[in-house]
């Protein structure tokens, strides 16, 4: 009947030991993909690929033997194996009288192509000199993408196209292998300016500082703790998942050297404009996650400004309590019981003036309140301006982007590392200095 109730006794037993069998069993870990006897596998010169082994249950190390060693290297403590030359060699797995052989064949890593991946957009002529806005890639056999933009090896060509455009034929040889790329490049022609001589150096203007007690000396090391800031409104500008991605920018922005153009990081900047009598020693640490918006900084308004002391205070705070082998010391040259110079990079755009949607402007600021803080110098920088991102910018185009690096607008948009450097120079006492038609 529909109402009848049936009661059932179940008894279950509990068996603590598994069923274990004595299998060897050799897993390729790169694809997840379990290997049999007399599988076959290609690889690429200069690639790298790890087994997890194991045999009743339990992982096992020290079981692999190359056949041919001038083909594979093997790693038996990791169970890893890297080709090293073209040609074949068999790797076999052995345990306990059990034994599983892959037959590997390794092919030469070949140079496939060369590419700006925003095409000529990644470049700039400026009264016929090449700048580099982005990066030149080369693409090989395997896959593996590399930067080759300060590669010796990768040469150009600059040729006549029409008035606004020029062709630039890029080439690089890898291996023997020559690849060539041609773009059409914007072209600008600038005005030529005749500078007049002058008796005053860089002495002359830092014994002139704005704020002599405040400003970072001029010459020696000095170590700059750079935290990136993620305010409650940066998902308006970058997806949470792309934080990797900017530490390797910003990475790339504060300490990079490369003379193939004239990008010049932060560090490198200020090495070469004191002619090697300043370094600086630049700390980037991962994002310090708050819980304002960006809204309610700039240096417009007072109040505005103190609320940027705080933030550098807890964001110094909170870099020391998680990062116990460095103390505040570390980070103080002149024994002040200061920090000598926090540069603050937050994630979202550039805005000029306060009050604007979503943003704020770019700025440095001085502790002037002795020991009520914990730093002598800052700096106050938008992310996006390193990625040419202004107020006018979309971000619905910043949220789409996959690749943050690759995205290079026009020239005279993209301020680059620019804005940083400008505002790390506050900290060594300089004051603005704009050309005639800055207002322009």
């Amino acid at each position: 009947h529909v109402y009848d109730t049936i009661y059932l006794n179940v008894h279950i037993e509990k068996n603590d030991d598994p069923i274990v069998t004595d299998e060897l069993v050799v897993t390729n870990l790169s694809t997840g993909l379990q290997v049999n006897d007399n599988d076959s596998l290609n690889m690429y010169v200069g690639e790298s690929l790890s087994f997890g082994v194991t045999y009743g249950g339990s992982t096992k190390y020290n079981v692999s033997a190359v056949s041919n060693s001038g083909v594979l290297t093997l790693d038996n403590a990791l169970n890893k194996i890297t080709a090293i030359a073209t040609g074949d060699s068999d790797v076999t797995f052995s345990f306990d009288g059990k034994s599983i052989t892959l037959h590997v064949s390794v092919l030469a890593n070949t140079l496939s192509e060369i590419y700006a991946k925003n095409g000529g957009y990644d470049f700039v002529i400026i009264n016929g000199s090449l700048k580099f806005l982005g990066r030149m890639f080369a693409k090989y056999a395997s896959g593996l993408e590399e930067d080759i933009t300060g590669s010796a090896d990768l040469t150009f060509n600059i040729a006549n196209k029409n008035a606004t455009y020029k062709t630039v034929a890029f080439t690089f040889t890898s291996s023997g292998v020559t690849k060539t790329v041609s773009y059409d490049v914007p072209y600008f022609a600038t005005e030529t300016y005749v500078g007049d001589s002058t008796a005053y150096n860089y002495s002359d203007y830092f014994a002139n500082k704005f704020s002599p007690s405040y400003a970072l000396p001029n010459h020696g090391d000095i170590k700059m703790l750079v935290i990136p800031v993620w305010f409650t409104n940066s998902t308006s500008f970058f997806r949470e998942n792309q934080q990797q991605e900017i530490l390797g920018d910003l990475e790339y922005v504060y300490n990079t050297e490369r003379e193939k153009d004239d990008f010049h990081s932060v560090k490198q900047f200020f090495v070469e404009e004191s002619h090697g009598d300043l370094t600086l020693d630049i700390t980037i640490s991962e994002f310090y996650e708050t819980s304002t918006t960006s809204k309610i900084y700039g240096d417009t308004v007072e109040a505005d400004i103190k609320k940027t002391y705080t933030l550098a205070d807890n964001a110094v705070q909170w870099y020391f309590n998680n990062h116990s082998g460095e103390s505040l010391s570390d980070y103080d040259g002149n024994n002040d019981g200061l920090l000598d110079a926090v540069s603050l990079v937050y994630a979202a755009n550039y805005y000029g003036t306060i009050g604007d949607q979503n943003g704020t402007t770019a700025f440095q600021f001085k502790n002037s309140e002795g020991n009520e803080h914990r730093f002598n110098n800052g700096s106050f920088s938008p992310i996006g301006g390193i990625y040419g991102f202004n107020k006018n910018s979309d971000p619905s185009i910043q949220l789409g982007l996959t690749d943050l690096s690759t995205y290079y607008p026009s020239y005279y948009f993209k301020s680059g590392n620019r804005t940083i450097i400008h505002e790390t120079a506050h900290m060594f006492g300089f004051e603005d200095l704009y050309e005639d038609n800055h207002a322009q």
